[in-house]
């Protein structure tokens, strides 16, 4: 009966449909560099409810293409039909589904999504060419990698293509939820600055000051920093509400400063 089972886990498959020429237009255009490619995966991350991100990434040095950039998380993690049905979807609207707030998991309460075109699973083809994704949920390992090179090898519209399972896909383990993002054949040339690019990631994540997450690149980690804008010409320093709000003006900045009077913020 064992057998039969472990044969049944081996013969199923991955399953991604895709433009290819859409993948790779993402892949390049969107997550050129290290920051937005790897602040999708923290947002990624937050969606899937962990509590802390761990980012190992090589900082003030000349980059090989036999580096690696890893983002492990201790969030929920994904079973192989969630792979399957949800993660390898492109472009699936997650808020559709399932609303604007994640569920309550363990000490953590329900999360505003960050998560919008159910592309940011594909950032990290913007600077490599493979993404191996390593998930445990219930004692179970998930473990496959995309070849971004394999992915958009074919002209056809729409392509569907299978991950490559890796090594322990389909077995049990005795390790806590999660997922780990491991980006291998690094393209990127030039070196990534230590100091610019923990202040580039802090700017971009006012959920650093929620206590219920935290970043950390190489064991440090990244802190929240306070963000001032000139309001009816006060510096104004923002909270963390505000800057949300912020945001959800999409640049307006009068509108936001419309918003600030009426509210006497």
């Amino acid at each position: 009966m064992l057998n039969e089972k472990n044969t049944e886990i081996k013969e199923r498959q991955l399953t991604m449909s895709f433009a290819g020429r859409l993948v790779k237009h993402l892949g390049l255009q969107m997550y050129s560099g290290a920051v937005p490619a790897i602040a999708e995966l923290i947002a990624n991350a937050w969606d899937a409810m962990a509590k802390n991100v761990y980012i190992n990434v090589p900082l003030g040095k000349s980059l090989e293409h036999t580096d690696k950039i890893i983002i492990k998380d201790d969030g929920h993690g994904m079973s192989f039909e969630e792979c399957n049905d949800h993660y390898l979807v492109v472009g699936r609207d997650r808020r559709l589904e399932e609303g604007d707030y994640s569920k309550k998991y363990g000490a953590n309460n329900p999360r505003k999504l960050m998560s919008r075109k159910g592309i940011g699973k594909l950032s990290g083809f913007g600077i490599a060419n493979r993404i191996e994704v390593r998930t445990i949920k219930d004692d179970s390992a998930t473990h496959f990698a995309l070849d971004y090179d394999a992915m958009t090898r074919s002209n056809k519209f729409i392509e569907e293509y299978h991950p490559e399972l890796l090594e322990d896909n389909g077995k049990k383990v005795n390790e806590p939820n999660g997922t780990t993002i491991t980006l291998a054949q690094i393209k990127l040339l030039r070196s990534i600055k230590k100091d610019s690019f923990r202040e580039s990631l802090e700017r971009r994540f006012t959920i650093l000051s929620d206590p219920q997450f935290a970043v950390f690149v190489n064991e440090e980690r990244l802190s929240k920093i306070s963000l001032s804008l000139s309001i009816c010409g006060i510096e104004h320093i923002l909270s963390t509400k505000e800057l949300n709000i912020l945001l959800s003006f999409s640049g307006n900045f009068s509108s936001y400063e419309t918003y600030f009077k009426t509210t006497g913020r």
